[in-house]
């Protein structure tokens, strides 16, 4: 169960970074609130119901731990794509393509995610297993987002985006050498 926890707080973190830090780039380059509101509360959010769903498509046929790989995998890539933005493209086409591919593969990865945490819970104490699973990925997600800003301040926007990817990277890169989605096993 380790490796699992280690891999919800860097998911959690990378997932809670760069969303945090998206959302100040687009008030510092220029943008509306009603812009702000309609593409992160309702594009965003559709995206990401669709990427639920089609997430939960693909679960059974592909099985958990290639669905937590491709998913994450394509997250990852999501979240390079928020460097387009730091480095001034910046036009409305770009940031609908930037929050939708965030938000679709961040849908797909917590689908995957919540399923396995699902399986890892045990008969005996499921919803104390699943409340700590989760809790350890929204220590995750606080924290990333609570130092966002400063570190935004030390490295910029590029370097939190980078380094959100990089640590969506390691995620990925834990999943696909150690990951096991045995409810026993000790990873």
């Amino acid at each position: 169960m380790g490796y699992w926890l280690l891999i919800l707080l860097l998911y959690s973190a990378s997932s809670s970074m760069a969303p945090t830090m998206f959302r100040s780039l687009l008030v510092d380059i220029g943008l509306s609130l009603s812009d702000i509101g309609w593409l992160l509360g309702i594009v965003g959010t559709i995206a990401n119901m669709l990427g639920g769903i089609v997430a939960g498509l693909l679960i059974a046929p592909l099985g958990r731990k290639r669905s937590l790989i491709v998913f994450s995998s394509l997250w990852t890539l999501s979240m390079m794509i928020y460097l387009l933005p730091a480095f001034g493209v910046t036009n409305l086409p770009v940031l609908y393509l930037v929050a939708c591919a965030a938000f679709l593969t961040i849908g797909m990865m917590t689908t995957a995610t919540f399923t396995i945490m699902m399986d890892k819970s045990t008969l005996e104490s499921p919803g104390t297993d699943y409340t700590v699973q989760s809790s350890v990925g929204l220590l995750g997600s606080i924290g990333a987002a609570a130092i966002s800003g400063v570190i935004a301040g030390a490295i910029g926007y590029r370097g939190v985006f980078a380094l959100s990817g990089a640590i969506a990277l390691i995620s990925v890169i834990i999943i696909a050498k150690v990951f096991d989605t045995d409810k026993s096993s000790a990873t």
